[in-house]
């Protein structure tokens, strides 16, 4: 089997997990997603950027995800 192979598949895996944690609700999900990214900076000492489209609006009513 090839690295790529093993990657997709241990990628896809781990969005199945997320999905069912979060009940099949995407802002569950991206919150999910979000506080693991958040671990992933503080574990590894990284720094992540989130580009906002020029423009960008929020959906009425939305609420932005805290990060802490």
């Amino acid at each position: 089997m090839r690295i790529i192979d093993l990657l997709v598949e241990e990628k896809e895996r781990v969005q199945q997990q997320l999905a069912e944690a979060a009940g099949d609700n995407t802002e569950n999900y991206f919150a999910l997603i979000h506080r693991l990214a958040l671990a992933t900076q503080e574990q590894y000492g990284l720094t992540f950027k989130y580009g906002v489209p020029d423009g960008f609006e929020p959906p009425v009513g939305s609420t932005p995800i805290q990060s802490r």
